[in-house]
């Protein structure tokens, strides 16, 4: 099976057209993929995982203009990747579902951690596996109670954990697998 295959099957349709909206209105050449997004891609040849969200940075406000007709924006400001970082969130309805959109503007898409895939047939950028690898066990720790403690949020922490772990696990195969042919 083929990726635009594997994803037509595994993509709900509310995601699809979504992304459809997306790829119609804004320039993807100017998006990295993060977050479910990234995760699919990246592991989508070991798990079967949906996705639930779209998150993407941006390094240029100007990108989402054209969405400003479509969806109406709210604008936080949030820790990301290291990096504070302004924040548009969206909801998008279709087909009475709401799929949440969240563009982080960086300074830039770190372009050493971003790789190209294909999703639903079109080329897209994401954040590579190591980046994303990276990202989730970093993540763990921040979200203890320890760290949290009345704001910790169990479900956020045991996703992080269970990604780390997925890619943790295929990183080990990986490599096993490099020293059985040596």
């Amino acid at each position: 099976m083929n990726h635009l295959e594997y994803d037509t099957e595994n993509i709900y349709n509310e995601h699809r057209k979504t992304f459809e909206m997306l790829r119609d209105h804004i320039d993807l050449s100017q998006v990295a993929f993060v977050g479910g997004i990234a995760d699919y891609l990246n592991l989508r040849g070991h798990h079967k995982m949906p996705v639930n969200d779209f998150d993407m940075v941006i390094s240029n406000p100007l990108v989402i203009e054209p969405l400003k007709e479509l969806i109406r924006f709210a604008h936080t400001d949030t820790l990301y990747l290291n990096e504070t970082s302004s924040v548009f969130q969206s909801n998008y309805i279709v087909d009475d579902c709401c799929v949440h959109l969240d563009f982080f503007m960086v300074s830039s898409i770190y372009e050493q951690a971003v790789c190209t895939s294909q999703f639903l047939g079109t080329p897209v950028q994401h954040y590579d596996f190591a980046t994303m690898r990276e990202f989730h066990n970093n993540q763990i720790s921040i979200f203890t109670t320890d760290v949290k403690g009345e704001a910790y949020d169990w479900k956020r922490l045991y996703k992080h954990s269970r990604k780390g772990g997925l890619y943790n696990l295929i990183a080990l195969k990986n490599k096993k697998s490099i020293l059985n042919t040596v």
